[in-house]
């Protein structure tokens, strides 16, 4: 005991709270002692107060001692606490043997009541021994440190002691000293965190002299954690800690299982420690934690402070051949909580091959009790490195498994989780990860940012029975134009994934940023998509939080195309179909249009949110005619067609019509039934050459077409050529692709034809099927009051059309058909007879001129008067000509034609065959004709000695071959020696080839 000036000062207790400012004893009397030193001071003292109790009642001064309600005030300045016991009771009455005494104690400590027995003896040498049972006993009233308010781990309630201790004869030390501790009934405290405890009566054997306590083997239990524990504890003294206690405790069948898992399936073998605590401080050292399960270990070293200015860490764990679910129970729930939460809930299984963990925190730098404080630089570091191991990417789905390695790493704040690939196995088949990651950033409190990264392969049925597996409703929601059961395709992709978390205190909502790149090979769907059938895709595709675009190929319905499809969240997609394809294999597409186009047109379409595609053909290596139109465009010649289609069953609207190559241009609107074929055209601009200036519009009616033409201008060499050309023409007015009837109503300002000829104000009305031209009314003016007028009339037969002109030069030029024929005045009556299907015509005209015409030399040129008249003026003057001819559809028979001029004249017959675009005419060349002529005119003899009408005494038979546009001349010098009617024995014959069937 220490009393007087070795007494501790007493504590003064004002309004201001508790002090314990006083002086501390002298050095000499007093000085910081160890708990085992406190705990043999407090033995002996209540040896020698129950030794002179019996010593008193010995001498007759009293028979026993007995105290009830008393207070005790004690002062710990060591740890800075004040205690009051309240309700003291104590009855202690001497024994029956010499020396000995009994008694019983109760005492009220913080609201709980203890309750002790104690017994005294003394044996045959002196030796005292003291015996005690103390139940509902709270331990930190012997050991204050355990119970701290202030300490994040504390151990708190009450339990069960018994004291055997036995003291040396004569000096009345402590000599040797048994405990038996029940610790069942006290909790276990970590933060705000209670786990009971329950204990087997636990042996400790003391050691006064050295200070050693020794635990024999007990069973040991904290909250769901179990094992059997046994080992040594030493109470000691540091100069700078204070009391210390050093402690190597051994335990076996070691089951960790922390409130968020489950119990383990097999418990650690061994748990050896040996470490060090120092209470005053605050400080408990680990020298070594070593466990052991199988082939696996833990290994552990480091310090744990718990001061008042809060937590400090410092440990080092080494792992090795580890089970992913032991070292979720061996690591720290205190220090990087964040990756161990992570790691609990998302790993299910595996085994770590090495793993090493490092914490180094200074003391306050951990948040404790909510706080949130920034994780230290350098303070954390975690490798692991696992096999066999699998992850739950949400909570909901199976585990992942992985192939190779994985690796979780932790600096600090950051936490990286990567691993070399995985199988999910879902009912359609596999669904492979592959170099997967996950990265941590929380090193600003406020903010915690995840990235996600990794590469997938899997079919197209596997993920969509991921997908209906997790997230049901989210597929059904969509409004999809395909079937997902019917795809299939093989999916490759990689992704790397930004996540800001939500924090509530700030009110930040949670924000993603993504980015995935990938492809998708033999894409295919088992049932049509918008009606088409596509297989044989590949695509690559990209996509972040501000949008996506995929492109690549497939085969729609056996054509192969481009497709491309980009939007943002915030937009509908955009479509894009592309391909260069067989004009011929658009008519399995429901598109024939081999009539009008031929080779390869290289396309694209634009779906549009209103259901319309725009679509723009490059059609430079395709080849394009419209005859009825004269437009046409050779393979190579540049052009481009624009148009937006809207499709309404077998109905194709076409609006927006662009279509441009040379000096093309149409624009305007289309309707086309798949069935019916075209149904309507509106072309506000139709230009067929620069300048043009026109508008063509078709309606349909109950028999074909009504065709309206309007504009300022208009070339028609094109047309013309078409229908009159000597080298192409069909040799008349007649529409081949369009089988209905046209009826044409055609305003034109100017139309512009062959020669640099132009017709103002052209006014056409024509009613046309096929070569029949069943109408027609027109009227033109030319150049110095020159005309021309077209009617129709109907006969009884069939119908008769007039054509009056008054220069058939200018017409010949604006036709394209003769340039070299100037002047002429006359008419054309066509007859028509129906049921023939033929024409009978009569040209006659006056007054006209052949000028500059090569081929006229080469008859002309064997006579030397007609020699003579072309050298003079290169020109041939006619007073008349006359042609009767019969017109059927494939040819034209001239049954008789007359030339006659005042230096020359001439007949001819014969063929025309339009179908062949040949010619097989015979004729005689009269020179002289005015003279020549007049023998025909003789009474009797002039048909012997002029021959024929239009002939005369003098003739040269020629001939007429070969094609239209480069024809073939032939004479008979023979037939000029022979009067009249004996030149048939010279001429040429023309003899008509089978008509094609009418």
């Amino acid at each position: 005991m220490l009393e007087g000036t070795d007494a501790f000062p007493a504590a003064d207790i004002s309004t201001d709270g508790i002090d314990f400012g006083g002086p501390l004893p002298t050095a000499t009397g007093s000085r910081l002692r160890s708990d085992n030193d406190w705990l043999i001071y407090n033995l002996e003292a209540m040896e020698q107060g129950v030794a002179q109790i019996v010593e008193q009642a010995a001498h007759g001064r009293f028979s026993k001692l007995v105290i009830r309600d008393g207070i005790v005030d004690t002062t710990d300045s060591v740890y800075g606490l004040f205690r009051r016991m309240e309700k003291v009771s104590l009855n202690i009455s001497p024994g029956t043997g010499k020396g000995s005494a009994t008694g019983s104690f109760a005492a009220t400590l913080g609201g709980r009541t203890m309750f002790g027995s104690l017994e005294r003896t003394l044996d045959g040498n002196g030796a005292a021994r003291l015996e005690a049972d103390v139940t509902n006993i709270d331990f930190s009233s012997m050991l204050p440190f355990l119970d701290d308010p202030a300490s994040l781990l504390a151990v708190r309630g009450a339990g069960a002691l018994s004291v055997d201790v036995t003291f040396a004869p004569g000096s009345g030390k402590p000599q040797n000293g048994e405990f038996k501790v029940d610790l069942t009934g006290l909790d276990l405290r970590i933060k705000d965190d209670y786990f009971p405890i329950a204990s087997s009566i636990m042996d400790i054997d003391w050691s006064p002299a050295d200070a050693r306590f020794s635990l024999g083997e007990s069973s040991l239990q904290v909250g769901n954690s179990a094992a059997r524990v046994a080992g040594v504890f030493v109470m000691g003294l540091d100069k700078t800690f204070g009391p210390t206690l050093g402690i190597a405790l051994h335990a076996s069948d070691v089951a960790i299982q922390p409130p968020d898992m489950e119990a383990p399936a097999k418990p650690f073998t061994s748990v050896d420690f040996s470490g060090w605590s120092a209470p005053l401080y605050g400080a408990v050292g680990i020298d070594r934690l070593l466990a052991v399960k199988d082939d696996s270990r833990i290994e552990t070293t480091g310090r744990v402070d718990m001061l008042r200015a809060g937590l400090g860490l410092q440990l080092t764990i080494a792992g090795e051949q580890v089970s992913a679910d032991d070292l979720k129970r061996v690591w720290p729930s205190l220090t990087g909580s964040d990756s161990r939460d992570w790691f609990v809930a998302n790993v299910p299984q595996g085994k770590v091959d090495t793993a090493t963990l490092k914490f180094n925190f200074p003391v306050g730098t951990l948040g404790l009790d909510g706080e949130e404080k920034p994780i230290p630089k350098d303070s954390m570091s975690i490798e692991m490195v696992g096999t066999g191991v699998a992850v739950k990417p949400t909570p909901a789905m199976d585990a992942v498994a992985i192939d190779g390695k994985m690796r979780l790493q932790v600096r600090d704040s950051d936490i990286t989780i990567s691993a070399d690939g995985g199988v999910l196995d879902t009912d359609r088949g596999p669904i492979k990860v592959g170099n997967a990651a996950v990265i941590m950033d929380n090193s600003d409190p406020n903010e915690s940012v995840v990235e996600v990264s990794g590469d997938i392969d899997a079919t197209i049925p596997a993920l969509v029975a991921l997908t209906r597996e997790q997230q049901p409703e989210a597929l059904d929601k969509l409004a999809l134009p395909v079937d997902l059961n019917a795809l299939a395709g093989a999916v490759d992709v990689g992704m790397v994934t930004t996540i800001k978390l939500a924090n509530e205190a700030t009110g930040t909502p949670m924000t993603i940023d993504y980015v995935l790149n990938g492809s998708i090979d033999d894409f295919a769907s088992a049932v049509p998509i918008e009606g088409r059938k596509i297989d044989n895709g590949t695509i690559k595709f990209s996509a972040s939080q501000n949008g996506y675009q995929m492109a690549g190929t497939a085969d729609i319905d056996g054509m192969k195309a481009d497709i491309s499809v980009e939007g943002t969240p915030d937009s509908d997609p955009q479509f894009k179909l592309a391909s260069v394809v067989d004009v011929q294999d658009l008519a399995a597409l429901g598109f024939d249009g081999s009539e009008y186009v031929s080779g390869q047109a290289r396309w694209a379409a634009q779906p549009m949110p209103d259901g319309t595609i725009q679509v723009a053909v490059d059609l430079t290596d395709a080849a394009l005619t419209i005859k009825d139109l004269a437009i046409s465009k050779a393979v190579g010649e540049p052009g481009t067609l624009r148009a937006v289609v809207k499709m309404d069953g077998d109905v194709t609207e076409l609006s927006q019509v662009d279509l441009a190559f040379g000096q093309t241009h149409l624009a305007g609107t289309l309707k086309y039934d798949a069935k019916k074929g075209l149904e309507s055209a509106e072309f506000t601009q139709f230009a067929l050459s620069d300048g043009d200036s026109a508008e063509v519009f078709l309606t349909p009616t109950s028999s074909g077409y009504d065709v309206r033409i309007r504009g300022a201008q208009l070339d028609l060499k094109p047309i013309l050529q078409r229908f009159f050309s000597l080298g192409e023409g069909t040799g008349g007015v007649e529409a081949t692709q369009f089988k209905q009837t046209l009826a044409l109503d055609i305003k034109l300002d100017r139309a512009l034809g062959s020669y640099a000829t132009t017709a103002f104000n052209l006014s056409a009305n024509l009613l046309l099927r096929g070569s029949d031209l069943r109408r027609a009314s027109l009227t033109a003016q030319f150049g110095e009051n020159n005309a021309i007028s077209i009617t129709t009339n109907p006969t009884p037969e069939g119908r008769t059309m007039l054509v009056a002109f008054n220069d058939a030069g200018t017409i010949l030029r604006l036709l394209g058909v003769y340039s070299q024929l100037a002047g002429g005045q006359g008419s054309l009556v066509l007859n028509t007879v129906t049921d023939q299907n033929a024409q009978a015509g009569e040209l006659q005209m006056r007054n006209f001129a052949i000028v500059d015409e090569a081929n006229v030399a080469q008859i002309l040129g064997n006579h030397q008067d007609s020699r003579a008249a072309i050298d003079k003026q290169n020109r041939l003057d006619f007073n008349s000509g006359e042609v009767k001819f019969i017109r059927r559809s494939d040819r034209v028979e001239v049954t008789e034609a007359i030339l006659s001029g005042a230096t020359v004249g001439g007949t001819a017959r014969g063929f025309i065959y339009t179908n062949q675009r040949q010619y097989d005419l015979t004729g005689t060349y009269v020179p002289l004709f005015g003279l020549n002529s007049a023998f025909q005119k003789i009474p009797l003899i002039g048909p012997l000695l002029g021959g024929r009408e239009g002939e005369g005494l003098v003739g040269v038979t020629f001939a007429v071959t070969g094609p239209l546009d480069n024809p073939k001349f032939r004479i008979n010098p023979l037939s000029a020696l022979v009067p009249g009617a004996f030149r048939e024995l010279f001429e040429f014959r023309a003899k008509e080839q089978p008509r094609a069937a009418e």
